[in-house]
């Protein structure tokens, strides 16, 4: 799974979301939810995504992804302009689309 990492991002500005970690051979299958830093992974509305984001936010599968070291890169991530806060990265391992309930975002992997 993912290595919990601390990610800094500017409002506006284009960033590649990068989660290092250890097997992450779903790779593809990986998906992850960018949410509010007051929601708990696994717990209620994690596996919804913040309203901080602009459209497309990174639902679906990543960009790129390196077997060693192992990280699941996702690309052009953008928060809004005008917004600043804490947010939190919840993970869900190779399920891919079946990734779809609070309970399967359950691990925190990036703040």
């Amino acid at each position: 799974g993912p290595s919990f990492v601390n990610i800094n991002a500017n409002a506006s500005v284009a960033f590649d979301l990068t989660l290092p970690g250890y097997e992450l051979n779903g790779g593809d299958g990986d998906r992850i939810r960018v949410v509010d830093s007051d929601i708990e992974c696994g717990g209620q509305d994690a596996s919804f995504v913040t309203g901080d984001l602009l459209p497309p936010p990174p639902n679906g599968a990543r960009n790129t992804g390196t077997a060693e070291p192992s990280s699941s890169t996702w690309n052009n991530v953008i928060f809004k302009p005008g917004v600043s806060g804490l947010y939190k990265v919840c993970w869900c391992g190779s399920k891919g689309a079946a990734c779809s309930t609070d309970e399967d975002f359950s691990e925190t992997a990036a703040q």
